[in-house]
């Protein structure tokens, strides 16, 4: 095959690839993945006994798309292999580097600062509790004053509405704007294992950021980086330890991060560990940690009171590549820090007055919605092994399912009358613009942004979030199946999955990993089962089966019944 037919026969199975039906050469090409499918599903379907199930494969729906990837890469040249990230990526119409002209425009310092009004100056410490390595820092904490039963304190918000509001009189004079085009083309930053990015995050040796608005921005001159002037839209609130709380408003100030913490940081003082921090004999002498962190609690608690859902530990998964990709994985548990409390407690206090603010004054914008719950079976279970693997999506919503809206909402999961997003405006289109609308009302008394934009924007982010974000999630999943693939190469057999049933009608099951339990694949069983197989099938439920083959490029699992 001549280079030229190699790069038109490239340029068809890629087209089909990201676009499926979409692409003007799938009919083409389709009868004949469905022939190839079809002939090795029979063959795998005769692995089984007639009367004793011993192993099963099931395929992903990318069994198909991964025979393409191989053809593409057996008839490229080696410096294009194309990988299932790459093909993510292009699906999502993501884009690693932003235009030169954009970059240029981006000023090089914050100006009109006056250092002698600071808002830190008259509080105890300021500071920001991240995961480590951390460098996108939306928010941040200053401790005003403190006693036994209460705290007084101001949340921070880095203030990225003041890079767009100047000389804008109009949301028109906005959509001129050359970043705010970008930011709303990309929708929210992407952290993807194993991405080719202009950005490493050290909180993970191989998480790649995408951002949403360049790193000179989001990492440098709006991240809440300790030491710096930052601008910042702050809400002053008094906690108490009995979980209710004073809100004393909202300001734009200035602020300096005098450190930026990790949660291993905090939770070291909070359990009076040692920890490395050049400053750790200071940290340790401020004596409000447990104050803060017991009224956080407090403030949990009395969410859970008002009907909002607790969430057991979940596990936090991070993958680990080296330089001969092979992969590693590491698990912690998430809830098990105080520290991760305390922010997430601050963060949801800010968005909660944040969208009774909006509303009481009337103001176009966008809320996080979630209609009123039942549970499709009781919360707290008595089987341990059970509980560890309920998640979210076993919630059964009698009102209908979540979303984003510009009419005003509740959301019941949170436990809060209204919920918007504005705490995160470097990493997330949604909290960019509320910020934006809440910054301008606050200066001119006046909306940016009419109802009818916001429904739109709603409907934007609804629809390009969710593709953008399954980048992660997809990256995850693929490179689960290669870790379980290389594990199987090197002869490790220790990597079991519970099968979760059998669905007669589609022929689909659920094998949920027993080390990674909020990590599951979903499939097909190939070529579909008849008589005492599928009467086998439906009797087997949460039992262990073991791997025996992961194939990295169609997604597929073949497992091995005990």
């Amino acid at each position: 095959m001549s280079d030229e037919d190699c790069q038109s026969t490239v340029s068809i199975l890629s087209s089909i690839l990201i676009h499926h039906a979409e692409s003007p050469h799938w009919p083409d090409l389709i009868q004949h993945l469905k022939d190839v499918t079809s002939s090795h599903a029979l063959q795998a379907n005769q692995i089984t006994s007639k009367r004793k199930l011993k192993n099963m494969k099931i395929e992903s729906e990318d069994y198909r798309d991964g025979i393409i990837i191989k053809m593409i890469n057996l008839i490229s040249p080696f410096d294009q292999h194309l990988t299932w990230i790459d093909v993510y990526k292009q699906r999502a119409g993501v884009q690693d580097i932003f235009p030169e002209h954009i970059i240029a425009s981006i000023p090089k310092s914050h100006h009109d600062v006056d250092v002698t009004k600071l808002y830190n100056q008259k509080g105890i410490y300021t500071f920001t509790i991240d995961s480590f390595g951390t460098r996108d820092m939306d928010d941040g904490i200053t401790i005003l004053s403190f006693d036994e039963s209460k705290i007084r304190l101001g949340v921070h918000i880095t203030n990225v509405s003041s890079l767009f509001l100047e000389n804008i009189t109009s949301s028109q004079d906005l959509l001129n704007h050359d970043l705010f085009k970008q930011a709303v083309e990309r929708v929210t930053s992407i952290y993807i294992p194993g991405a080719e990015s202009s950005l490493e995050n050290t909180s993970s040796p191989n998480m790649k950021v995408i951002p949403m608005m360049p790193v000179e921005i989001s990492e440098q001159l709006y991240s809440l980086v300790e030491g710096q002037v930052r601008p910042c839209v702050t809400y002053e609130f008094t906690i108490h330890k009995d979980g209710t709380f004073e809100f004393h408003g909202i300001s734009l100030t200035h602020a300096v991060m005098e450190h930026n913490l990790s949660y291993d940081h905090v939770d070291s003082i909070l359990n009076q560990k040692e920890f490395d921090h050049p400053s750790a004999g200071k940290l340790v002498d401020f004596n409000f940690w447990k104050v803060l962190s017991d009224c956080c609690k407090a403030l949990e608690i009395k969410r859970l009171e008002n009907g909002a859902i607790e969430f057991d530990n979940q596990s936090d998964l991070k993958v680990y590549k080296d330089c001969n990709d092979v992969i590693s994985l590491s698990v912690s548990e998430r809830r098990l820090f105080s520290s991760s409390t305390i922010i997430t407690e601050l963060a949801i206090l800010v968005n909660s007055v944040s969208g009774e603010f909006i509303t009481k004054n009337k103001v176009p914008c966008m809320y996080k919605y979630q209609p009123p719950y039942e549970l499709k079976e009781p919360w707290a279970h008595s089987d341990p092994l059970h509980r560890k693997f309920l998640k979210i999506t076993d919630v059964r919503f009698a009102n209908g399912s979540a979303g984003v809206s510009a009419d005003p909402q509740g959301n019941s999961v949170v436990g809060v009358p209204y919920y918007v997003q504005q705490t995160s405006p470097l990493r997330r289109l949604f909290d960019l613009l509320v910020q934006i609308q809440l910054v301008h009302y606050l200066k001119v008394k006046e909306c940016l942004f009419t109802f009818n934009e916001m429904d739109h924007y709603a409907k934007l982010i609804t629809s390009e979030g969710q593709r953008k974000m399954n980048v992660e999630q997809n990256t995850m999943d693929h490179l689960l199946v290669v870790y379980l693939n290389q594990c199987l190469q090197k002869g490790v057999h220790n990597h079991h999955v519970v099968f979760k049933g059998y669905d007669d009608d589609h022929h689909t099951c659920k094998l949920r990993l027993v080390d990674l339990n909020q990590y599951h694949i979903t499939g097909t069983v190939n070529g579909g089962l008849k008589g005492d197989k599928v009467k086998i099938l439906k009797k087997l439920k949460n039992i262990q089966v073991k791997i025996v083959e992961a194939d990295p490029f169609s997604h597929s699992i073949m497992v091995e019944f005990p």
